[in-house]
């Protein structure tokens, strides 16, 4: 009986071995450690007066939020003039807008645009008026986009009534609107179109916005046209002449960046029933009068041009 018991182990034993030897399963070695996963990064938060300017225009029923900061000197850096105006000390946050969403045309205008949605995409193109398009205006290059809607800087406008630039919003709904950044000829403000809904942010009194100083501010008479004008301080200003009025704006050249303007002149912006005014007269005061002399442009009237007209008191 023991003989016989040897004999079966031993052939359990070279069963055995021979089984690994036909591919019978191995050791397998330990996984080498892997590193633990890489915390999730903390989401960014925005500043508090951006968030709270967003949930004012959102509550205003708003897309995006719009103010006028003022107007930019030629070669002033753009943290200089910031730093001139009260408005950044409601809302910080303009101090950290940088360079690449600050978005330049020809022009000294400078706005502010807040997105109302952090996400919401947003382009702004240049918007190119000239006789290619019966000055009717049409949207040019691509000035610079986002996915993810930071507040931006624009500056632009040479032209009251000719806007250089072109903002396309779009909403949660996919829907999307455009409009022209400018100031209205009635009352000096940013112009509010109907569509996209726009949040009025700016501080006109902190600015100094509409304090123009200059000896023509008021009324004057001229019995050649015959005709008035009045100039406000808040640089608005009328025209009237056999029974049609003219309302906008007027600027005071203080120098050219193109040289197509002579320092000095001022520049009338004005519309009517019929026509539009666009021209740069030489006005001079001597006691109770002035003089308004058509440089370039458009005259007051058809047949007035370069011509000197005399106002009185």
């Amino acid at each position: 009986m023991k003989h016989r018991s040897l004999i079966s182990l031993s052939l359990s034993l070279l069963l055995a071995l021979g089984l690994t030897a036909c591919g019978g399963e191995e050791p397998q070695p330990n996984p080498e450690p892997q590193p633990d996963p890489a915390p999730a990064s903390e989401p960014v938060q925005e500043a508090p007066s951006l968030s709270q300017l967003r949930e004012e225009a959102q509550s205003a029923g708003a897309d995006a939020a719009i103010a006028f900061l003022g107007s930019l000197s030629e070669g002033e850096a753009m943290a200089d003039f910031l730093s001139g105006c009260d408005l950044p000390e409601d809302y910080p946050f303009l101090g950290d807008i940088d360079e690449a969403h600050t978005v330049r045309a020809a022009g000294y205008e400078v706005y502010c645009l807040v997105p109302v949605q952090a996400d919401a995409p947003l382009t702004v193109q240049a918007f190119v008026m000239d006789e290619s398009n019966q000055y009717l205006g049409e949207a040019g290059e691509t000035l610079y986009e986002s996915q993810t809607g930071e507040p931006v800087l624009l500056v632009c406008n040479i032209s009251d009534i000719m806007p250089n630039l072109l903002v396309t919003l779009t909403r949660a709904d996919g829907q999307t609107s455009s409009f022209n950044p400018f100031l209205s000829l009635c009352d000096g403000r940013v112009d509010l179109p109907s569509e996209p809904v726009l949040y009025d942010f700016s501080r006109y009194d902190s600015i100094g916005y509409g304090k123009t100083q200059a000896d023509f501010l008021g009324d004057w008479t001229s019995a050649e046209l015959p005709g008035q004008l009045s100039f406000a301080e808040d640089g608005t200003m009328t025209f009237t002449s056999g029974g049609e009025t003219f309302s906008g704006t007027f600027y005071i050249i203080s120098d050219s960046a193109t040289g197509s303007y002579r320092p000095g002149d001022v520049l009338f912006e004005l519309t009517g029933d019929a026509r539009s005014v666009w021209g740069t007269f030489a006005i001079q005061r001597s006691g109770d009068a002035i003089t308004v002399t058509h440089t370039a442009g458009d005259p007051l009237l058809s047949g007035w041009e370069n011509a000197a007209i005399s106002f009185t008191r």
